[in-house]
C-alpha cells in the first residue's frame, strides 16, 4: 500500500527511545501526527503516562502507526523542535516504508551474556555467516531488534560486526549479522549499540523467549521479594 495512504495528519502513534539511557526513558509515548512535509513529519510530543517523554535532536526512537488492523513500526530520528502558538512539536524524519510489525520484539531487558563477535569489512559481507567471531565480550542488553555491548574502545558508527550470542536458558546459539549504531562512554566502558541487520523470524523468537524467560524471573523474584 502507498505510504501516503498509510501515514496521515492526526494518525495516532507510539514512540520509543532507542538506548534510552534513564529508566523513565524507556517506556511507550503516545503522540499524535500533526504535520507532513516532503521528507519529514511533525507529531506532538509524546507522553507516558501524563509524564513527558523527552525527546531531543539527534535521537534515535521506533515508532508504531496502527492502521486498521495492522501495526507499523519504522525507525526515526528528531530533527529539530517546533514552537508554534507556545505548543512544542517534534520534527522527525520520515519513513521511505513501513513495516508490519510486532511490538513486542521491541521488549528490551538488562542482561549480562557472554557474545562471541568479529568486526568485518564491507567486501566481507557479502560471505558473512562463513566466519567465526572470536572476540569476546558482554551483552549488557538485549532485544529482538539488537544488543548493547560493553567494550574497552569504541567503535565507528555503521561498522558490521558477526554476532553469535549463546541464550542460557536453552542453549541455543544465535549467529547475525549486527550493524553498529551508537557508541558511548560509560563508567569507564564503551556502549556499543548494535542493530541486528538480518535476523531470521525464527532467529527473533528464539531471542524473545529467551527476553520473556529473564522477564519472568524478574518478575517471580519481585513477588518473592
Amino acid at each position: 500500500m502507498n505510504i501516503d495512504k498509510l501515514f496521515q495528519i492526526n494518525s495516532h502513534v507510539e514512540v520509543a527511545k532507542l538506548y534510552a539511557e534513564n529508566k523513565e526513558d524507556e517506556g511507550l509515548g503516545q503522540s499524535l501526527i500533526q504535520d507532513i512535509y516532503d521528507d519529514s513529519f511533525l507529531m506532538m510530543v509524546p507522553t507516558i503516562d501524563g509524564h513527558i517523554l523527552y525527546l531531543t535532536q539527534g535521537d534515535e526512537v521506533m515508532i508504531w502507526l496502527k492502521v486498521d488492523n495492522t501495526r507499523y513500526a519504522f525507525e526515526s530520528v528528531v530533527l529539530n523542535e517546533k514552537v508554534e502558538s507556545d505548543i512544542t512539536y517534534l520534527e522527525l524524519q520520515k519513513p521511505q516504508k513501513l513495516v508490519p510489525s510486532n511490538r513486542r520484539n521491541f521488549v528490551r531487558i538488562k542482561t549480562l551474556l557472554s557474545i562471541n563477535y568479529q568486526i568485518i569489512k564491507n567486501e566481507e559481507i557479502n560471505n558473512w555467516e562463513k566466519i567465526e567471531p572470536h572476540d569476546e565480550a558482554s551483552i549488557i542488553d538485549l532485544s529482538g531488534q539488537g544488543l548493547g555491548l560493553a567494550l574497552k574502545l569504541p567503535l565507528p558508527k555503521d561498522v558490521m560486526m558477526v554476532l553469535r550470542i549463546r541464550l542460557e536458558h536453552n542453549n541455543v546459539v544465535v549467529k547475525v549479522l549486527g550493524k553498529v549504531v551508537r557508541s558511548e562512554k560509560h563508567a569507564g566502558l564503551y556502549k556499543i549499540g548494535a542493530k541486528f541487520e538480518n535476523i531470521s523470524e525464527r532467529q527473533q523468537d528464539q531471542v524473545m523467549k529467551y527476553v520473556c524467560y529473564i522477564l519472568r524471573k524478574h518478575i517471580q523474584t519481585m513477588r518473592n521479594d
